[in-house]
């Protein structure tokens, strides 16, 4: 997953050569990048745990 907007801003700025508003972009893009990527695993993490012991306490 991409931030589109964010994306789209940072590409144009360096198109622009507008150095400063770039790298000030550029940086909140992949910081969202991350967040969103982190989000998404710890989510999956935590309710594959959660499905494991539910499995677990049906076989008992």
């Amino acid at each position: 997953m991409i931030p589109g907007a964010a994306l789209y801003r940072t590409m144009n700025w360096m198109l622009m050569k507008d150095w400063a508003k770039f790298q000030k972009d550029g940086i909140y893009t992949i910081l969202f990048a991350v967040s969103m990527a982190a989000g998404m695993t710890l989510t999956t993490i935590a309710f594959r745990m959660a499905w494991r012991w539910m499995y677990r306490q049906r076989r008992m």
